[in-house]
């Protein structure tokens, strides 16, 4: 959940020394395709996680006395909140990137 805070505050890793020599047009495809493959990456680990929720064998943590399934349940949700942010950037970016072509 914490990379979730962090990648919607944008305070996650960046290569800006890289990317801030890239002209604006390559920056905003560069920016698109990343963005593109951080979602496959949160929607391969929503599928993932989901998948592992559901065939897990129902076992019981017998301190907190609730299934063990709980636990596992934080990393798709985390995926999905993340995927969310992106799918705006996403939108966000692909509008940006076809006004700033026509302009």
């Amino acid at each position: 959940m914490g990379f979730a805070i962090a990648l919607k505050s944008a305070s996650h890793i960046e290569f800006k020394f890289l990317f801030e020599r890239l002209p604006p047009k390559t920056q905003r495809v560069v920016r698109l395709f990343c963005q593109v493959l951080a979602l496959s990456f949160f929607i391969f680990v929503i599928w993932g996680g989901c998948k592992h929720f559901v065939h897990m064998t129902p076992s019981m943590l017998p301190i907190m006395g609730i299934s063990e399934k709980w636990a596992v349940l934080p990393v798709p949700l985390s995926a999905l909140i993340m995927a969310i942010h992106v799918v705006g950037w996403i939108m966000e970016g692909s509008v940006e990137l076809y006004s700033k072509d026509e302009g």
